[in-house]
């Protein structure tokens, strides 16, 4: 004899959103990451090409494991801090100043640690583009905020990552 259930399955559309939000920050990261790997390897190259093809090669293999690094996890951070701490200005500009803090002095110890004697030349660059790339990041999360916020007011109702909302459906259980 079979007995047959009923499940009750409950959907966290905020959570199925955080989800897509996280995979699509992944691939942009990624694709980010590649690109500044490459940019910023081949230039670590061409400014310590001076102290010999050993370690031109040694810092750009430091220079771009790091920007690839840096890169990917920057944005999925970034991210993150913003969505969890408050879609505010303070905070994503704190978020951005902290940001510069930690890509300089790792950056710093890393071709430090790595010999390199054009410290600055090597890390100046990527810091700078570094800086912007998490400005430009930051402002288009709070923007994209801030525009979801006011469609949401003038339409009288929360969305449901501000609410506790689910939606339950039925599905029978296989047996």
């Amino acid at each position: 004899m079979r007995v047959r259930t009923d499940r009750v399955v409950v959907h966290d559309t905020a959570a199925e959103d955080s989800i897509g939000k996280l995979k699509k920050s992944t691939l942009q990261g990624l694709a980010s990451a590649t690109i500044g790997a490459l940019i910023y390897g081949s230039w670590a190259y061409y400014v310590n090409m001076a102290d010999g093809a050993a370690m031109a090669l040694r810092t750009s293999a430091v220079q771009g494991s790091f920007s690839f690094c840096l890169t990917l996890s920057m944005s999925l951070l970034l991210s993150w801090l913003y969505t969890r701490f408050g879609h505010s200005l303070p905070s994503a500009i704190a978020s951005w100043l902290l940001n510069g803090v930690f890509i300089f002095s790792t950056a710093y110890g890393l071709q430090y640690a790595a010999g390199s004697k054009a410290i600055l030349m090597t890390i100046g660059p990527g810091f700078l583009i570094g800086s912007a790339y998490a400005a430009a990041f930051l402002f288009s999360l709070h923007k994209s905020a801030s525009h979801k916020s006011a469609g949401q007011e003038s339409a009288g109702h929360q969305g449901p990552e501000n609410s506790s909302e689910k939606t339950l459906s039925k599905e029978p259980l296989e047996s």
